[in-house]
Order: C-alpha cells, then structure tokens, then sequence
C-alpha cells in the first residue's frame, strides 16, 4: 500500500482545482473559492493527498455529531486504479471509527449510469453500503451509500441544515 501525506488545501492549490474540475460536471459543483473558504471553520476539511511530491486527489467533508458527510472526492485521472482512493477512504474512515462516513452518488438508471454504477462499485469495495435513501440537490437525484453505521435521515437533516445555515434543505426518501 502506498504511503500517502495529508495536506491542507489553499486557495492556490491550482492542482486539486483541476482534479475537482475534471472529476464533476459544474452542475454538480461548489465553487472553489467557497469550499476553501468554509474549509477555515472546524467542521470542514478539505484534505489533498500526496505520494512523495506527487498530488493523488482529494477529500473534502464535513463533520458534524456522529457522522461526516464526503461531500466531494476524486483521485486524478492517470493515477486512478492504483489503490490511491481506497487508500484515501481508509484514512478517513480510521480518523473517525466512531463516525458514519455519508456519501452520494447519482442515479444507477439515469444519464450517467455507466459511470455511477463504477463508482457504486469502488465504493462498495471500499466498504460502503447502499443506504436505501436518496435525496436531491439542485435537482438531481443520488444514492446515499454510508460505511461504518446505518444512515439517519432526521441526523442528517440537522446536519445539512447546520452546516448550510439553514440555506440547504434537500428532498430525502426512502426508496
């Protein structure tokens, strides 16, 4: 297993900004500048990994109670395949053992189904579960997948609206 370094990430991290552009459609997208922004308060980190001198990707979560909330990750596009995500999920998930770690992917069945159904995979590889929720954001549908604990929707409806000050109120069903 690789052997991967933690950073901070700033404004100038122009790498991480391409990983992040080239990894999510911009209707999918934050704006940059707001993630590093909210990133300075506690409750939001924005991590690059590194191997050596080499950028790998990026994490970017939120914490809040018992759960952390991956928001976005992506690993660069030529060194995907070589262990460097599931490397990056494990270090999040061994931070926190005692959190559910919370992600969302799209809709098996919709635009992109052949690359949702990848990421469903990996993230199943990297134990990851199908949460049988879903919720919507900015109109679009995603699966919610949990690792280490089961998902709450009343939990994670506080969260979001902590972590958005009360801006962000997603649909959220059992499907």
């Amino acid at each position: 297993m690789n052997k991967l370094t933690v950073k901070w990430v700033g404004f100038k991290d122009c790498g991480v900004k391409r990983i992040y552009h080239a990894a999510f459609a911009p209707k999918e997208r934050m704006p940059y500048f707001l993630m590093v922004f909210l990133s300075l308060f506690g409750n939001t980190r924005f991590e690059a990994f590194y191997d050596g001198d080499t950028l790998c990707g990026f994490l970017y979560y939120a914490l809040s109670g018992r759960q952390v909330f991956l928001m976005f990750f992506a690993v660069d596009e030529v060194l995907r395949g070589h262990g460097y995500g599931r490397e990056m999920l494990d270090s999040l998930a061994h931070r926190f053992p005692k959190k559910t770690v919370i992600t969302s992917i799209g809709d098996e069945n919709g635009k992109d189904a052949e690359i949702v159904r990848g990421r469903k995979r990996f993230y199943q590889k990297c134990g990851f579960s199908d949460s049988g929720y879903w919720l919507r954001m900015n109109g679009i549908d995603e699966q919610i997948l949990t690792r280490n604990g089961r998902f709450s929707k009343p939990r994670f409806r506080i969260f979001m609206a902590l972590y958005s000050f009360g801006s962000m109120w997603p649909k959220i069903w059992k499907k």
